[in-house]
């Protein structure tokens, strides 16, 4: 059976009844090396992970990362169990199916990204925004205070709190074109 998704069957005893395509290609192992063995098996790291799947108490196991061929995959696995089992409750067959999530899980990972960095540029604008009004309320003050002063101590004063408040601004403005620069268009 040729899915786009890994497909395994499996007896009683957990025998590899079917391997498909797509289970080969995830795997980097053949059918012909796995139909008629055990899962118990398997090379690592397929062999771990079906049998804490098939042993565990869920039929769905979600996002799980799989390190394989130097690389991490993400899967996720479903199982069905088919016909009635034993008296000691092991299903006649069961059907295992694998599907490789990776590049969802990438996509999923930069889209988080992408929305932190917004979630940044946002906050940026914000903070711009709250420091900039009582900057210019802080240079209006001191320009006033400068043209009116004739004291030279005074006027020298209030250039200084202007060259800062000049500086804030500046600061400001560098966070008003991050956000800018971050948002999406």
């Amino acid at each position: 059976f040729d899915l786009p998704i890994g497909v395994c069957s499996l007896g009683r005893d957990l025998e590899i009844l079917s391997w498909n395509n797509a289970m080969m290609q995830l795997t980097g192992i053949s059918d012909d090396d796995v139909i008629g063995s055990r899962v118990s098996d398997l090379p690592a790291p397929w062999r771990q992970l079906l049998l804490d799947f098939l042993g565990g108490a869920t039929a769905q196991l979600y996002r799980k990362p799989v390190l394989s061929h130097g690389a991490t995959r993400w899967v996720s696995l479903n199982r069905a169990s088919i016909g009635e089992g034993d008296s000691l409750g092991h299903p006649d067959s069961q059907v295992i199916v694998v599907e490789d999530i990776t590049e969802l899980h990438r996509l999923e990972q930069r889209l988080s990204h992408n929305e932190r960095l917004a979630s940044i540029g946002r906050l940026a604008a914000g903070v711009a925004h709250e420091i900039g009004n009582p900057v210019t309320g802080i240079a209006c003050l001191a320009q006033n205070l400068k043209a009116e002063s004739t004291d030279p101590e005074l006027r020298e004063a209030s250039q200084q709190i202007l060259e800062q408040t000049q500086r804030i601004s500046r600061i400001v403005q560098s966070l008003v074109g991050f956000a800018r620069a971050d948002s999406p268009s």
